[in-house]
């Protein structure tokens, strides 16, 4: 694999990592200058197979202060090692995501290595550790800031090698945190159920909301090395290839910070990849990556959106004309970087803001969609470019097409724009209410609770797969969201249905059959065909199925049955696949007796 074209190879960063079989070993987890002493760091070569581990730290000082993430890692790996296939998760099933691991990445992952950062980084100010022989530091490129006529500084400037220190420091390592990525096999995210110091409860929603963690998942979004895979360790023996769709809106400077300083070197860490990408997608003549990346370029940084004359927009976004409609168009260029006066003068040659234009799965934009909605989904930080959208005529009561037909109110992302929707009479009870599309986006609880004010209904008609039903999509996401608790709380008391039942029609029914089948003749199926074969479960059925204990917790006290059976007999309680989801049950079961 070759080495990132910011980095020439003759200076690559060092690269520390660990092997697999020494990893399996450790009672604990032990820091990098312990793993120097004991002589059991190797360098990065050409060829090794290597794992790039991220997870949450559970205290402030210390990764893993009482070992709860060590073991779940160290057995997740004998898993692997003595035959377990690792599994899709729902997302990257239902998008056609179908990888598995060969019986090669299996015989490599025996002999491989791991990196991770208090294994792999300085955990302290050090010198003359290594050798001056043995750490190369490549000073960062100086960075360049926008020129007064408003040309981008989106593209990397190349490193200056006129003078290069011999030793390097825990800083230095923690910008090359890009090319560790690179330059690995496997991404794993490592985000078990545990409890951090402050007794806060841990698991992939929290390693989300984590800068570092954002940091370490855009590295691995944006990086070249487009066959890297995302494998998500939530338990020893629950390993899935993820689709995190989240990342694309999760900042990682907007992320929760131990230290306030943090966030200034996430930052610089974050322009480093997010320039590379720009220019290697501009390389590869990538239009669509590249502008989508250009437009969103000081959002990412947490800059405010630039102003561009005619001139800079054109040149920034590579367009030869204003007539272009396919893809990244100049509306959606000027939408997503929130340059609200460009909008205005490219109505005024007029563009047309109420078109809609195709999909862009390289950044998970799956549905066809207006201005309008990317504008309050995806541009929402900047509400001026909703305002001037809807100044010029754009339709607030449309909706997606290709899918659900979800509305646009449905894809706000914070209240004030949809107060701003509702003031131009967009509905929020349409065919798919737009309070189920908002819980399905794990939208934020201000969100939902603003769409309740407006009369959302919280028991819509119908159901089927994508059901109606909020609190069925607050469980789909409930492995994913920070706010499944909060905005469960909210349907509960706006009185949603803890025991609705939900039933397929159509396509969906005949689906549903189809996966039941297979479920009778093989005994077990893929996460999304079991999902869809359960299906006409309730809430609680959902909850338990995605193992949310919170959430099984909140609708037990709201008195959901767990005696309810779906249509293939199978109870909540048959659809639980945790043991803490069990125990819990036990506990409500227990305590109601008494």
């Amino acid at each position: 694999m070759a080495n990132p074209s910011w980095l020439p190879s003759c200076f690559g960063a060092p690269m520390w990592v660990v092997k697999v079989s020494d990893f399996l070993n450790f009672e604990a987890v032990p820091c990098h200058e312990e793993l120097q002493r004991r002589g059991l760091l190797i360098r990065r070569e050409e060829g090794f197979f290597c794992i790039f581990v991220s997870h949450q730290w559970l205290s402030v000082s210390h990764p893993d202060p009482k070992g709860e993430q060590l073991p779940v890692l160290q057995r997740a790996l004998r898993h692997l090692l003595g035959g377990a296939q690792i599994g899709t998760d729902l997302r990257a099933e239902f998008f056609g995501q179908q990888t598995r691991l060969s019986e090669q990445q299996r015989t490599s992952l025996k002999d491989g290595y791991i990196w991770m950062d208090w294994l792999s980084i300085p955990q302290r100010s050090w010198s003359n550790s290594f050798g001056p022989a043995d750490v190369v530091f490549v000073p960062l490129a100086p960075l360049a800031h926008a020129t007064s006529n408003g040309e981008s500084d989106s593209e990397p400037e190349s490193p200056d090698f006129s003078a290069i220190p011999s030793l390097a420091s825990q800083a230095d390592f923690i910008q090359r945190i890009p090319y560790f990525v690179e330059m690995s096999n496997m991404f794993v995210i490592l985000a078990p159920r545990c409890r951090h110091s402050d007794l806060s409860q841990c698991g992939f929603g929290s390693w989300s909301q984590r800068g570092w963690c954002r940091l370490e998942l855009w590295c691995k979004m944006l990086s070249a090395n487009v066959e890297l895979p995302v494998v998500l360790v939530s338990a020893s023996h629950k390993i899935e290839f993820a689709m995190p769709i989240a990342w694309i809106d999760d900042p990682p400077d907007e992320g929760a910070f131990s230290y306030e300083a943090d966030r200034e070197a996430v930052s610089s860490v974050m322009k480093i990849a997010l320039r590379t990408k720009i220019r290697n997608s501009k390389a590869d003549k990538m239009w669509d990556v590249y502008r989508y990346f250009v437009a969103r370029y000081d959002t990412l940084l947490g800059r405010p959106p630039r102003r561009r004359t005619m001139e800079a927009f054109m040149k920034d976004f590579q367009l030869k004309s204003l007539e272009s409609t396919k893809g990244m168009c100049p509306m959606l260029c000027a939408t997503l970087s929130g340059d609200a006066e460009m909008i205005s003068h490219l109505c005024n040659v007029g563009l047309d803001v109420n078109r809609f234009y195709g999909t862009l799965p390289e950044v998970y934009i799956f549905q066809s969609m207006s201005p309008l909605m990317l504008a309050v989904w995806i541009s929402w930080r900047t509400p001026e470019v909703a305002q001037t959208l809807l100044a010029r005529l754009a339709d607030a009561t449309a909706s997606s097409r290709g899918g659900a037909s979800d509305p646009v109110v449905g894809f706000c992302k914070s209240a004030p724009l949809v107060e701003l929707l509702v003031q131009h009479r967009a509905d929020v009870n349409t065919t798919f209410p737009a309070i189920s599309v908002a819980c399905a986006l794990a939208s934020p609880a201000s969100v939902i609770a603003s769409l309740l004010e407006h009369k959302a209904q919280v028991n819509p008609p119908g159901g089927g797969l994508a059901s109606k039903h909020p609190l069925a999509c607050v469980a789909y996401q409930s492995s994913v969201s920070s706010n499944t608790l909060e905005v469960a709380t909210l349907l509960v008391h706006a009185k949603a249905d803890v025991n609705i039942q939900y039933r397929s029609s159509g396509v969906w029914r005949t689906g549903e059959l189809m996966c039941r089948s297979m479920l009778r003749l093989r005994g077990r199926g893929s996460a999304l065909v079991s999902l869809w074969a359960e299906w006409s479960t309730t809430p609680l059925g959902f909850a338990c199925f995605f193992g949310c204990d919170e959430l099984v917790d909140l609708l037990l006290t709201a008195r959901a049955n767990l005696e309810i059976p779906n249509e293939r007999g199978r109870t909540p309680i048959d659809l639980a696949r945790s043991k803490s989801t069990l125990e819990l049950i036990h506990h409500h079961q227990t305590t109601f007796s008494i």
